[in-house]
């Protein structure tokens, strides 16, 4: 049970059909059992086709009698029965060596060209020392023939760039030249084994996007090759200490994505408690699909590293055996709370229950966005942007995923055989393994402390789409458009539109304790709050700017203790290009202090100035240097100020001259929101909050609401996304700021 292929990862199962009329009308190849009056194919296939014909494409449908939780089209050829004719075996045999017999039919030599066979194993040798992984490379070619030396390097060179932009692991690549072979590439899913097949007057090799493409098509979780065979104990104490260290990392960045989901969900749940329609803005949908994207990309990598290690153990491997089982429970307990959180985030609980659309469908808002085909923005080296796609059913392929019973079953079978391993402690000269089993306990602790989402919600979810008759993806398809994505957009950013001369000007309006938000228009680009204005930090310029400032105690901050102790550090402080810093901002590494240009020279910029006496700001900036080195609240919670997320710096400093814990007693007044019973506040709602106070001056003692506290000082906006940034001031900035909230 916990080998059998998983459908939508290996796009082995289909649509199924209605009836033995409808199936003989369909596939007039396939006959009828008198006997046993069910539909009975002709030919019948192993459990993994062959790689070439596995890359051909969907053909006819069938019914998967393992696992029907998502249709899917299949090739024709892959009908199975439990008992195949020797006709039907003959007819698969012959099937296969008709369409691989050019290549695989002919006798194949290794390639003798120094320079290839050095390439080659440079290959190998980079694989090994930077992903810790084996990778066999072989370069073959025809009887009698010597492969062309500049066609098969940058073969080897495209085989590196598919490598290393591949979520899927690959442990061999054969690269075959023959002069009966046409240009194609396909997977052996079971090792797995690239295989890439050229002729030898090629004018170009196969790019690394037709290598991924073929590595997605054919890949599975449940592949059974044994990859580590051969390999020494302290390879592979090193590669699963690395993937134990990873699968960490995996779970702290897939629990962020959860978050962001959440708050992205408070947002719509609060905006529908004021009476709003709760439908994302433009800007809110490009962070839902930013997370999604993130999620996918590193659950995937999750559930890969659980297929890298579950078969790994004695007899064969004893001397890691323990860090192999641990590094794939580990995997399997971290893709099954994330995706149960993400789910339910998306589909299912108090999102769904609340935020219904007014029609018969009832979906939340964020299922509606992240399950079509979503609109992308590739920003390539040198400012040029490309369009992009993310193809639709991408909730649904999670929705399959979270409902395969063939995976829910690999993971019960791993599970027992965690609690009959014995003793699990790690000896001190395994500090990864200590480390992964502190975190398996967290997360089992964190998975019995929630509600999971529940298969009747996920199976109403899949049910609803087959009544929309929309079409079902892979999740692997989903996976490979990711990666696509990713490696167009991995590190190109356009510069910003915000120039020195208009961030000289801002700085000559700057006061201490000015709130400042930015944004920057970057599609991936790590927000970590939803809405157009994605982040806040506290201005304080030169620190004789504010050291006079008065105390409500008495003194200046000069003499205060704690500002004495954090001002060596704000003066030794520099940003990246060496500028002094002048802003104190929470961002993934901690509050920080940073330079003004590294903080505010995005592509929009808005000022907001707390309208408070001298000594309130005196007080409000002693309290945002005593955050000073706290960490980033990745749970998005303003309840304890443990760690801090970059508005709960703003709110935390000015809640007492602002009031912004009493606007909670006003329902349409923006500020704190709710989520999953946690209060915390986006940056756009600080936006909203400053229009809201001039739009509303006058204070409301009964409600504790006191009044325009808020004043927009400037804004830096622009209206195309190649436009310089343009400075405006007054009524004008306030005009354009209404504008911006609802992008």
């Amino acid at each position: 049970m916990a080998n059998r292929p998983l459908p939508f990862l290996n796009r082995r199962t289909a649509r199924p059909t209605d009836s033995r009329a409808q199936v003989c009308a369909q596939h007039p190849r396939r006959h009828l059992s008198a006997a046993e009056g069910t539909p009975r194919p002709e030919t019948s296939r192993a459990k993994h086709p062959a790689p070439l014909e596995r890359a051909r494409g969907p053909s006819l449908a069938r019914r998967d009698v393992r696992d029907t939780t998502l249709p899917r089209p299949v090739r024709a050829a892959q009908w199975t029965t439990k008992s195949p004719s020797r006709r039907a075996v003959l007819l698969s045999a012959l099937c296969f060596l008709a369409g691989c017999a050019t290549t695989r039919g002919s006798a194949l030599h290794e390639a003798d060209s120094p320079r290839v066979r050095a390439e080659a194993e440079r290959l190998s040798d980079w694989a090994r020392a930077t992903w810790r992984l084996p990778l066999r490379v072989r370069v073959r070619c025809g009887a009698g023939q010597r492969p062309p030396e500049d066609l098969v390097l940058a073969q080897l060179r495209e085989v590196r760039e598919a490598y290393r932009r591949s979520p899927f692991d690959v442990f061999a690549v054969d690269v075959v030249v023959d002069p009966r072979a046409e240009a194609r590439a396909a997977l052996d899913p079971e090792l797995p084994r690239l295989r890439i097949e050229l002729p030898p007057t090629a004018r170009a090799p196969l790019p690394a996007a037709k290598l991924l493409d073929a590595i997605a098509a054919a890949s599975t979780w449940d592949r059974s090759g044994r990859w580590f065979d051969g390999e020494r104990a302290d390879f592979l104490r090193a590669a699963v200490s690395r993937d134990l260290e990873k699968v960490v990392r995996l779970d702290e960045a897939l629990q962020q994505e959860c978050a962001r989901v959440e708050l992205l969900s408070g947002v719509l749940l609060d905006r529908r408690r004021s009476g709003s329609d709760p439908v994302l803005t433009p800007s809110e949908a490009e962070f839902a699909r930013a997370a999604q994207i993130r999620f996918v990309y590193a659950l995937h990598r999750t559930l890969n590293t659980f297929a890298r290690w579950r078969n790994v153990g004695p007899p064969a491997t004893p001397s890691v055996a323990r860090e192999a089982l641990t590094a794939a429970v580990l995997a399997r307990w971290v893709f099954h709370t994330a995706l149960d959180r993400y789910l339910a985030a998306v589909v299912g609980g108090r999102a769904t229950l609340a935020v219904w659309r007014a029609s018969w469908w009832h979906r939340n808002p964020i299922y509606e966005v992240l399950d079509a085909e979503s609109p992308l923005v590739v920003h390539r080296a040198g400012g040029a942007a490309a369009p992009a796609r993310l193809p639709e059913g991408s909730v649904r392929a999670l929705l399959s995923l979270y409902l395969s019973p063939s995976l829910r079953s690999a993971f019960d079978e791993l599970d027992e055989r965690w609690d009959t391993a014995g003793d699990t402690a790690a000896p001190p000269e395994a500090p990864a393994l200590a480390r992964a089993l502190d975190r398996l306990a967290q997360v089992r602790a964190r998975a019995a402390e929630r509600e999971p989402l529940g298969r009747l919600v996920a199976l109403k979810e899949l049910w609803d789409a087959r009544l929309k008759n929309a079409a079902s993806l892979p999740f692997a398809g989903l996976v490979a458009s990711v990666a696509r994505f990713l490696g167009d957009a991995r590190t190109a950013h356009p510069p910003p539109a915000i120039s020195d001369a208009q961030l000289a000007a801002l700085r000559e309006l700057l006061r201490p304790g000015d709130i400042v938000l930015v944004r920057q228009d970057h599609y991936l680009s790590n927000a970590f709050l939803p809405g157009f204005w994605t982040h806040a930090l506290v201005y304080l310029g030169p620190a004789s700017g504010w050291l006079s400032l008065p105390r409500p105690e008495g003194g200046t901050l000069g003499e205060d203790p704690l500002v004495r102790e954090v001002l060596p550090h704000y003066r030794s402080a520099r940003g990246k290009s060496g500028r002094p810093a002048r802003v104190i901002e929470a961002v993934s590494e901690g509050v920080v202090f940073s330079s003004l240009a590294h903080a505010v020279q995005k592509d929009y910029a808005l000022v907001l100035r707390p309208l408070v006496s001298p000594a309130e700001r005196g007080a409000a900036l002693r309290r945002c240097l005593s955050f000073f080195g706290r960490p980033y609240d990745f749970s998005f919670d303003f309840a304890t100020d443990d760690a801090l997320v970059c508005t709960e710096v703003v709110y935390r400093a000015y809640d007492d001259a602002l009031g912004f814990s009493a606007l909670r007693a006003l329902p349409q007044a923006p500020g704190l929101v709710e989520v999953m019973g946690r209060q915390t506040m986006p940056a756009n709602e600080l936006a909203r909050l400053a229009l809201y106070m001039a739009q509303h001056p006058t204070p409301r003692p009964a409600a504790r609401y006191l009044g325009r506290k808020l004043e927009v000082v400037a804004l830096l906006d622009r209206r195309q996304e190649n436009d310089a940034a343009e400075l405006l001031r007054g009524r004008p900035a306030l005009e354009r700021l209404r504008e911006t909230v609802a992008r």
